[in-house]
C-alpha cells in the first residue's frame, strides 16, 4: 500500500489516478484511494496481462515521473509502449537512453588503458553516472595481497600477473564498472574474457600526462628504462592489445570534463549492436535511442 500521498494528485498530473488508469491496462490489480493506492500481489485474480492484449500504450499524461515509471514496466513486460517519452527532458533527458543501456549492458563495463591514464577516476565517475557499483582491480589486489610494490619485490612480476588475472576474472560481474590495471591485458586469457564477457572502454592519455601521474604514484617501475622511454615502449607493446579488446575508444583529445558524456554517448550507440531481444524493451525507448 502507498498512503499519505495525497499531494501526488497536485503534480504535473494526478499521479494516483494516472497510475490506476494506466497500470490497469496491463493487468495490474490496483485500487485508487484518496491519499494513495493499493497494489495487489500476483495471487490476486486481476493481476497479470489481460488476455488478447499484445501491445499496450501507457500514457504518462506529460508527466516525467510517470514516463519513467512506465518505462521500467516496459523492461518487465513485452509490448509496452510509453507515449510522449520526451517529457522526461524536464528532469532526466537521458532517462530512456540510460534505461536501455542498463537493460542491454548486463555485461560489465571495463576500462583499460595505460598506467596513469585515469582509468580509476573515469571508472568511479562513470559508475556514479550510471548508478552502478565500481570495482578497481588494483585496489582489490592490494586489499587481498598488500601493496603492489612490496608484492612484486617479494614474488616478482610473473606471480603478480597470475594473481591479477584471477582477480580480473572474479571481478567480471554483471552491471558493474571495472577499472583494470594497465598491464592486465597482457594476459591472453584476460583478453579473451574481456572480448566475450564485457563492454570495454579504452582510455588514452598523452605521454606527458602519463609520466606526471606515474611519478606521483607508488607503483614500481616496469622496466629498467628511464620513465619516458618506458612509457613509449609499453605504449607500443600494449596498444595492439587495447585495440583488440576495446569496443569504445576515448582519445586523449577528449578533455576530462567531457569524458563521461563522451563515454555515455558511445555506450548509447554501442548497445544497438548487442543481440538482446528488443521486445523486452519499451518501444518508445528504442525509438528515442
Amino acid at each position: 500500500n502507498v498512503i499519505g500521498a495525497r499531494n501526488l494528485r497536485l503534480k504535473e498530473c494526478d499521479r494516483l489516478r494516472v497510475l490506476r488508469e494506466e497500470l490497469t491496462k496491463i493487468g495490474v490489480g490496483i485500487t485508487e484511494h484518496e491519499d494513495g493506492v493499493e497494489i495487489c500481489g500476483k495471487k490476486h485474480p486481476s493481476y497479470g496481462p489481460k488476455p488478447g492484449i499484445q501491445r499496450v500504450l501507457l500514457d504518462p499524461h506529460d508527466d516525467h515521473r510517470m514516463a519513467m515509471c512506465f518505462g521500467i514496466f516496459g523492461l518487465l513486460h513485452a509490448g509496452i509502449t510509453v507515449a510522449n517519452p520526451e517529457c522526461t527532458k524536464k528532469s532526466y533527458a537521458q532517462f530512456f537512453v540510460d534505461l536501455i543501456a542498463v537493460r542491454k549492458s548486463s555485461l560489465p563495463i571495463v576500462i583499460v588503458g595505460m598506467r596513469g591514464s585515469g582509468k580509476s577516476s573515469l571508472g568511479r565517475r562513470l559508475a556514479r553516472a550510471l548508478h552502478l557499483p565500481h570495482i578497481d582491480t588494483d585496489a582489490v589486489f592490494e586489499e587481498k595481497l598488500g601493496p603492489v610494490r612490496a608484492f612484486v619485490d617479494t614474488h616478482g612480476w610473473d606471480t603478480f600477473r597470475m594473481k591479477e588475472e584471477e582477480i580480473v576474472a572474479s571481478s567480471l560481474i554483471a552491471s558493474r564498472v571495472i577499472s583494470l590495471g594497465g598491464g592486465a591485458v597482457i594476459s591472453p586469457l584476460t583478453r579473451e574474457r574481456l572480448k566475450k564477457h564485457a563492454i570495454v572502454i579504452w582510455l588514452d592519455a598523452r605521454d606527458g600526462e602519463l609520466i606526471a601521474r606515474i611519478e606521483r604514484s607508488k607503483r614500481p617501475a616496469l622496466t629498467d628504462l628511464p620513465l619516458k622511454e618506458e612509457v613509449q615502449k609499453l605504449r607500443a607493446e600494449r596498444t595492439p592489445m587495447y585495440q583488440e579488446v576495446a569496443n569504445i575508444f576515448v582519445p586523449a583529445t577528449v578533455p576530462f570534463s567531457r569524458q563521461i558524456s563522451f563515454a555515455r554517448g558511445m555506450l548509447a550507440k554501442l548497445i544497438h549492436t548487442f543481440d538482446i531481444p528488443l521486445q523486452s524493451l519499451p518501444s518508445a525507448a528504442c525509438h528515442l535511442s
